[in-house]
């Protein structure tokens, strides 16, 4: 990874909602186990719920197979 997107994804004191949505869009482009498996813990832990609704979106459009067990463990915490 170019930049440490995992490190911005996780980090709200120093990194603003933006940030964290534009993260977002960098890993979906990635679609890879890593950038799947940061898409799905923020979508897990992240505060806002804009940036988890920019977390969930762009873990279903990298249509990777990992992105399976995540989504089914999303709708079971709700």
């Amino acid at each position: 990874m170019e930049q440490n997107w995992k490190t911005i994804a996780f980090d709200t004191k120093n990194h603003n909602q933006e940030s964290r949505i534009q993260t977002a869009f960098h890993l979906k482009n990635q679609s890879d186990d890593e950038s799947c498996s940061i898409l799905g813990k923020g979508l897990l832990t992240d505060p806002s719920p804009i940036v988890r609704h920019e977390f969930a979106f762009s873990l279903g459009e990298t249509s990777h197979s990992r992105d399976s067990g995540i989504s089914r463990d999303c709708t079971t915490t709700s």
